[in-house]
């Protein structure tokens, strides 16, 4: 018989022992299999595969399908972000069923839409992508509609929105064929490709927008008397050309392009950011990124003065309202922290100073929920009507059209409340990607390119006869910082003038939104918990002191005539630090709150040193039992200030009381405290200077004073001393007289 190979394997003759052996050891394996196989899928979530793959997705078309549409195509990139090779990738187009109500579509949006319900067939990307390559990605599928689609091609056969996927599946090396890279948007359909076009019956939904322009505040240091200080210079490159806000302003509608687009676009602008763009045009300063603390001369003064100059042609005229300061939140602000609510909100005279023209002081666009308080900080601002979401108030039935707002039905304050349309802004606002292992599902709002995607299949959706949005008139509210491309905000126009020509959209001017008449009632949201909620507990509570403290200060301020300086003005970068520490962008990261209050801190302590007592740096001599002491106050602010003096440690004088003093601008001068010499002696007297409301000013003052008089008081007390002395010894030698006339009997 011949030997067998290495490889192979020598037969084995079986017993019922054998078998019944075998049987227990196969139960047993599968057992554990079964409570290791459990264990295991419980950890599983606990373990995050190595994202591998990157795809950016750089072009989509058509946006929208109409009756012309044959091809899909998504033109993209692929990178390879993992420490492993990758082979054999493969790229194809899934398509999920149509999205009928919205919540459906709130899903889709989000990403998290299935996608299984047809899908183009799987095409060959490139055979291997090393660690760190990247490799351009097209994929183009035929789209029909029933009976008219091509092989294998995708079919839409009815008006509506699809969610689509682009799907990349790799082999890395050690590892199986797997998904490693997807992009997720939503698709509106207006007609079945291959179709006819669908005459659109009904009246057109009007549509106006608010077009937002603001940014995460850079600023370190802005106060009065110093040259501007930024973080960086991010803020000079989004001003500069091919930057989010140069972009924003150039592609905004245009009262030359389409004088109808252009009145119903209300520009919804944040007030720090003009005025940072400002006194960016007269120089500033970037901190160095060495860490030493030092800034050079920043150099984007001419990109900030003709971004500038080009904001205001565009906003000349047109329909502008405000945003919150600094894009902070008035809402987690107006409960503790009215003053700085107020700060807030109340920016009209500073963005007409800045844009030169008119703003809508009437209406406001504020950050999150209209509370109870936040009402009344808008109502003490002068607002009478505000932009909010369903979510943002607590409505009784549908939020659809404008509603008064106030606690209770009739009662004061009242507002005009505009609803803004939630299912548009959330197609807007960037989704954080869905990990999912070795994949992210990317959604088109995190890309410039495909921003305003997953927003213009909403505003699809709620244009469509039938859909069950109604007919009242939608306000478009991107996110306050949406960052999409010029080539992006392009579209969104298109896609506008396309809904307008198929009859579903007429665009309303944005004054008739605010003049229209209000039906129903709703009632501010329920009160949030504050800045606690995201920032630390000692923080908040140091906030808090700060303001507390600069609303004192502004209480005991005036302007001074010469120098013409408001103490708001001179308090605003104290206030705008703070806001700053409270803004959206600090919320999300607690070190920028940290840095910015901080900043207040020192700024706050430099003014509180500018009034001071002066130290006489000698030793005063009281020639008198009732010599006054000079205490000498100095005020370098430019504003007037009313100050109190306090005496303290004044063990042997006796001062007299002093009245609040009210110091000029820029001037030092002695106020003569009358005071009584308790004894001769050296002494000293321990002299603070605060404001009627409590506020510690500069530093506390010593005065040395040497006293060669005897005081009243020491005199009264001296001469009856000397009387009980007189007495005693009276007594004395009447006790010896009357004991000597004893002894000589």
């Amino acid at each position: 018989m011949n030997k067998p190979a290495g490889n192979e394997v020598y037969p084995v003759r079986s017993t019922g022992r054998h078998r019944a052996a075998a049987l227990l050891l196969a139960a047993g394996f599968l057992l554990a299999q079964a409570l290791l196989g459990q264990a295991a899928s419980t950890a599983q979530p606990l373990h995050v595969e190595q994202e591998r793959l990157a795809l950016d997705v750089e072009h989509v078309a058509p946006r929208v399908v109409t009756a012309g549409s044959e091809t899909l195509t998504v033109t993209a990139t692929l990178t390879n972000i993992g420490d492993r090779t990758i082979n054999d990738l493969r790229v194809r187009v899934q398509l999920g069923v149509q999205q009928r109500g919205v919540e459906d579509v709130r899903t889709a949006i989000t990403g998290a839409a299935r996608t299984d319900a047809q899908a183009s067939p799987f095409e060959e990307v490139v055979g291997l992508l090393e660690p760190g390559e990247s490799t351009p990605v097209t994929v183009s599928v035929p789209i029909g509609s029933q009976g008219t689609a091509e092989p294998d091609a995708l079919e839409l056969v009815e008006e509506g929105l699809y969610p689509l996927l682009v799907n990349v599946n790799g082999q890395p090396e050690y590892g199986g064929p797997a998904r490693l890279a997807a992009f997720s948007m939503v698709l509106p359909v207006l007609d079945p490709p291959g179709g006819e076009t669908t005459e659109r019956a009904g009246r057109a939904r009007p549509v106006s927008m608010l077009w937002p322009i603001a940014a995460p505040s850079s600023v370190v240091d802005e106060s009065l008397d110093n040259e501007l200080v930024l973080a960086d210079e991010e803020l000079a490159e989004s001003m500069s050309p091919g930057g989010r806000l140069h972009d924003l302003v150039s592609a905004a509608p245009g009262a030359e392009d389409d004088p109808g687009l252009a009145r119903s676009v209300c520009f919804a602008i944040d007030p720090e950011l003009v005025a940072v763009a400002d006194a960016m045009t007269e120089g500033y300063r970037v901190g160095d990124d060495g860490g030493s603390g030092s800034t050079v001369a920043g150099d984007g003064a001419e990109d900030a003065d003709q971004w500038l100059q080009r904001l205001r042609d565009m906003v000349e005229d047109r329909c502008v309202l405000p945003m919150p300061y600094g894009n902070s939140d008035p809402t987690v602000l107006a409960g503790p922290l009215p003053e700085l609510a107020q700060a807030a909100v109340d920016n009209t005279d500073m963005l007409e100073e800045h844009l030169g023209t008119p703003v809508q002081a009437e209406a406001f666009w504020p950050h999150g929920a209209v509370t109870g308080d936040t009402l009344r900080a808008l109502d003490e601002a002068g607002a009478t009507t505000v932009f909010a979401g369903q979510s943002d108030v607590n409505a009784s039935g549908d939020f659809d059209s404008p509603t008064e707002l106030s606690a209770s039905e009739g009662v004061d304050p009242r507002m005009r409340a505009i609803p803004t349309d939630e299912l548009t802004a959330l197609g807007f606002t960037e989704q954080e990607p869905a990990n999912q292992g070795p994949f992210t599902v990317r959604t088109a709002q995190g890309r410039p390119a495909t921003a305003a995607q997953n927003a213009l299949a909403a505003l699809v959706f709620r244009t469509l006869p039938g859909e069950r949005g109604g007919a009242e008139p939608l306000v478009l509210a991107p996110p306050r910082t949406w960052q999409p491309s010029a080539a992006e905000l392009g579209r969104l126009g298109d896609v506008l003038d396309l809904l307008v020509e198929r009859g579903m959209v007429a665009l309303e001017p944005m004054s008739d939104v605010l003049d229209a008449d209000t039906s129903g009632h709703a009632r501010p949201a329920a009160a949030t918990s504050g800045l606690a909620t995201y920032l630390p507990v000692g923080l908040v509570q140091e906030i808090n002191n700060l303001a507390s403290v600069i609303n004192d200060l502004d209480a005991a301020m005036s302007m001074d005539t010469p120098t013409q300086v408001a103490p708001s003005e001179l308090l605003r970068p104290l206030r705008s630090g703070l806001l700053r520490a409270t803004s959206a962008r600090a919320q999300e990261d607690p070190a920028e709150a940290e840095r910015a209050v901080a900043k207040v801190s020192s700024e706050l302590d430099r003014l509180r040193d500018m009034v001071r007592v002066e130290n006489p740096g000698r030793t005063i001599s009281m020639a008198s039992e009732t010599s006054p002491l000079p205490v000498v106050v100095r005020n370098e602010l430019p504003v007037e200030v009313t100050v109190r003096i306090g005496l303290h440690n004044t063990i042997g004088v006796q001062p007299e009381p002093v009245s609040d003093l009210t110091m000029p601008a820029n001037t030092s001068y002695t106020q003569q405290i009358p005071a009584t010499a308790l004894r001769a002696g050296r002494f000293s007297v321990d002299v603070t200077l605060s404001t009627p409301g409590g506020t510690d000013l500069g530093e506390p003052a010593r005065l040395e004073l040497a006293s060669t008089q005897y005081g009243a008081i020491t005199v009264i007390v001296t001469a009856s001393a000397a009387g009980a002395l007189l007495l005693l010894a009276g007594h004395r030698i009447y006790r010896r007289v009357r004991s000597g006339d004893t002894n000589s009997d």
